[in-house]
């Protein structure tokens, strides 16, 4: 598995995000990439700080303000899927690649809007899971010859409901999946 200094050549990339899920696993992915970040936005301007020393990068209280002082090649979206739209679109504009997390939006039109936006760039949705070590070797295994004829492949991970979401949200989200907890299934392409 080849890490970070193994690359020569490296994106620099901006993260926009840096709150607990941000934190706990999608900066420690970057060690698996070549990547190099090089700054943090975040509105809760001490929370950017505090991370971007611990990386020795520079902070930012916007998307904004990050992208007009730093020489970019993508951004690393850590936000609320409602954000995507807006955030990326930005980013496309400004010619940097976009690696969000998902839901890419709350919107098939915001949604559609993103792809138009994107032209010729980069923009992948999923970070984590795409770039997960697990990942790799699972992809690695389907391209086996015994492997095929592969057709499809599912995976389902538990998830947490945080208390503040609504019974209703729960009891669908239950129900769909058959299970008492709640699930968040994840679809592998084999394309």
């Amino acid at each position: 598995m080849p890490y970070q200094r193994d690359f020569e050549c490296r994106l620099r990339v901006g993260v926009v995000g840096v709150g607990s899920h941000c934190y706990r696993n999608i900066l420690p992915t970057l060690t698996y990439l070549p990547m190099e970040l090089v700054a943090i936005a975040d509105p809760q301007f001490e929370l950017a700080e505090r991370t971007a020393r611990q990386y020795g990068v520079a902070a930012y209280e916007s998307a904004e303000a990050m992208y007009a002082s730093e020489d970019l090649d993508g951004v690393i979206l850590a936000v609320s899927g409602r954000l995507h739209p807006i955030l990326s679109i930005e980013a496309f504009a400004r010619g940097l690649h976009v690696w969000m997390e998902k839901p890419p939006a709350l919107s098939v039109a915001d949604v559609d809007e993103m792809i138009r936006a994107r032209g010729a760039l980069v923009g992948v949705v999923g970070y984590k899971k795409v770039f997960m070590p697990a990942t790799v070797k699972a992809l690695e295994l389907m391209a086996m010859e015994a492997m095929q004829p592969l057709r499809s492949i599912s995976g389902v991970y538990r998830s947490v409901c945080r208390r503040s979401m609504s019974r209703r949200t729960e009891t669908r989200r239950w129900r769909v999946t058959g299970w008492r907890t709640p699930v968040t299934p994840c679809l592998f392409s084999l394309r």
